[in-house]
């Protein structure tokens, strides 16, 4: 699960929020003071330096995807349940999962968004248009690094179309005795 520095699209994460306006304008209304809603606010938005993200495609037929992530077709798609991605007992840190919204308006954040729970999905989750193809869902952890799943989470693996055969052979071999369509 990458960090979002090291996501392609480096204007990932990037949104507004009207949270502290809304907040500022109550103070003055009802002379309360905002600060600790101000500071939950700047600490939400420094959470996505801690995350780790794992980006899933729910199609393996994009042949742009082939060409940006597997090599240019030299290399294989796994398929997961995505299910038993997500399972705790493997993986304590898994958050959230998210079906990325593809939009060229920057997000902004408001008070309905942090009510209605889906003020994560629009910092984490949102990408610009020109990525749509990638059809992506994300697996959010509290934390990067590498993370486990059961083995019964691979159901396939795709062969890109300049797949060598020791690779094929490699693999078919190494998921021999596994319920895994090849």
């Amino acid at each position: 699960a990458s960090r979002f520095e090291s996501m392609n699209d480096k204007f990932e994460a990037n949104f507004d929020e009207n949270i502290t306006d809304t907040f500022t304008s109550l103070e003055k209304q009802f002379n309360v003071s905002s600060a600790g809603v101000q500071k939950e606010i700047t600490e939400l938005i420094n959470f996505k330096d801690t995350l780790g993200i794992y980006c899933l495609s729910k199609t393996y037929k994009s042949e742009t995807l082939w060409a940006y992530y597997a090599d240019s077709n030299q290399g294989y798609c796994i398929e997961y349940e995505i299910e038993k991605l997500k399972d705790k007992t493997r993986n304590f840190d898994f958050a959230f999962a998210i079906d990325v919204i593809y939009s060229d308006q920057k997000p902004i954040i408001g008070i309905d968004d942090i009510v209605n729970k889906k003020a994560l999905n629009k910092m984490f989750g949102t990408k610009k248009n020109r990525w749509n193809h990638e059809e992506e869902i994300r697996l959010i952890f509290d934390n990067s690094g590498l993370k486990d799943h059961h083995e019964s989470a691979i159901t396939g693996i795709y062969f890109g179309c300049d797949v060598s055969d020791d690779l094929i052979l490699e693999y078919s071999k190494e998921f021999s005795n596994r319920n895994i369509d090849f």
